[in-house]
């Protein structure tokens, strides 16, 4: 089966799957009697997405499910964390390379202090310098797992894993996949296999809580969702399929959502702490309810003990999270230089990212005016687009049940960040805004059109855009602003 046919068998199932949101909705009004065919079908629709999610066994980028690249970044880069911290395992990988294989391979790898490109000869020369940081016992341990990772990426994408942007998840998830990296040995294959597992187990999770909240009908939508989604492009090289733990972060959202609905403040407060301070932008998504804290207290005149029960449980978790990070690094230079690189990260430009700073950024940019340019030229106009949506989600939260703030809160986020565009299965938040209550019509257009976004994203993903990756990259932000416009007019 080709990448394309793949492609296109996607788009086709989330199209419909758009078409059967508008059917559901025509049940609802007693316009179509047959709900359980309905179903029945959409169940079926789940059984053929699964296999759509797994590319039908077809990985021409990686040659398997699991991504060498992505792996090779986030396993080694926490299981090494105390050797390495953020900046030297690139270094240490092309010293470690030629030791083990008697061949050089990287010519050049990309610096992780200042992300300009130096000569691998360079790092040859201190060689020493590298090694050292290791114990003997680790340094041959380190060179195994590198074998490793070499052994099972296509030997034409090897010398590239030294080129990209680094290891850069937050203290908190390199605590945890520390530890899990430590106990799974690359030449166990079953250890290897449970951490593969990890996110899926997580998905899993995540769909028999919607199933639990929401009912059977919201989860069968969710699976088909996150199964054709946009994100999961077979294009992207260091995409988050077939990762290790890079879906926590939307699994544990989606969960607190779900325990919001049905009351588990506490629970729900934990789990957002956690999903936020293992990738640290789903911390917004908390704002939304936050705001609804301000609007009880507003309307009512008094606090809502639900909400401070959240907030007190959020801020507890999120405090022993970092401390225990703190504890685990020996100290605090490592959120230090984890701010200093996510810093140098956000001023960053890249066409591989979505969010409104490309909408603004195509908005401005005219002959003989660089991207970085308009950002630096019109730095109040942007703070005051932030500061509007901001505000715009403050407004709309007046109304809205609290499970509902956190999807609400996806506005802020479109706003606030421009991550890359795999961190766009995030969507799958802000449809918890509509899938709940398909009797509305409004609410199922939204619906319709989160699955018709997929389906004209997977579209632009096999079209040639005159500008490029950028002009992809402009032409998905516009699309979303679209859909982030309706969530505020919901």
């Amino acid at each position: 089966m080709s990448l394309y046919a793949i492609q296109m068998t996607k788009m086709v199932l989330a199209a419909a799957t758009a078409v059967f949101v508008i059917l559901f909705w025509l049940v609802e009004k007693n316009y179509l009697k047959p709900y359980k065919a309905l179903l029945v079908a959409l169940g079926a629709m789940v059984l053929f997405s699964i296999p759509c999610y797994f590319d039908f066994g077809f990985y021409p980028k990686h040659g398997r499910f699991m991504n060498p690249h992505g792996w090779f970044h986030y396993y080694l880069g926490a299981k090494y964390s105390p050797e390495l911290g953020y900046h030297n395992l690139y270094r240490a990988v092309v010293v470690a390379d030629r030791e083990k294989t008697g061949k050089t391979v990287h010519q050049r790898l990309r610096n992780q202090e200042t992300y300009r490109y130096e000569t691998a000869q360079s790092i040859f020369q201190k060689a020493d310098t590298y090694r050292d940081l290791f114990s003997p016992e680790r340094w041959e341990e380190f060179k195994k797992d590198v074998a490793y990772f070499r052994s099972i990426t296509i030997p034409r994408r090897w010398p590239g894993v030294v080129t990209d942007k680094g290891y850069n998840a937050t203290p908190t998830w390199n605590l945890v996949g520390c530890v899990l990296s430590n106990m799974a040995p690359t030449e166990s294959r079953p250890a290897m296999l449970f951490l593969l597992s990890l996110d899926l187990l997580l998905v899993a999770a995540m769909l028999a809580m919607v199933w639990h909240a929401f009912g059977l009908r919201a989860m069968l939508f969710t699976a088909i969702y996150f199964c054709t989604h946009f994100a999961f492009f077979t294009y992207n090289v260091n995409e988050i399929r077939g990762a290790f733990l890079r879906l926590d972060w939307v699994a544990f959202s989606v969960i607190s959502i779900c325990l919001l609905k049905e009351n588990h403040y506490k629970s729900a407060g934990a789990l957002m702490a956690y999903a936020g301070l293992a990738r640290l932008f789903p911390l917004v998504l908390v704002f939304g309810l936050g705001c609804r804290f301000v609007w009880d207290v507003l309307q009512t005149r008094r606090i809502n003990k639900k909400h401070i029960e959240f907030f007190a449980v959020f801020g507890a978790v999120a405090t022993g999270l970092v401390l225990i990070s703190i504890w685990h690094s020996g100290g605090i230079e490592l959120w230090k230089v984890f701010f200093e690189k996510i810093r140098m990260h956000d001023k960053g430009l890249s066409p591989q990212r979505t969010g409104f700073k490309y909408v603004f950024i195509n908005m401005l940019t005219t002959p003989g005016i660089s991207s970085s340019q308009v950002m630096e030229q019109h730095v109040l106009l942007w703070r005051g687009f932030q500061a509007a949506a901001l505000l715009l989600v403050f407004l709309c939260s007046a109304k809205i049940e609290d499970y509902e703030s956190i999807p609400l809160s996806y506005v802020a986020f479109f706003f606030l960040a421009a991550p890359t565009t795999y961190y766009h299965i995030g969507l799958l938040v802000p449809l918890f805004l509509f899938l709940p209550k398909l009797q509305h019509l409004h609410r199922a257009v939204g619906a319709a059109a989160f699955f018709l976004v997929t389906a004209i994203f997977i579209v632009f993903n096999n079209m040639k855009f005159e500008g490029g990756q950028w002009a992809h990259s402009y032409a998905m932000s516009r699309i979303l602003l679209l859909l982030i416009i309706y969530m505020l007019c919901v």
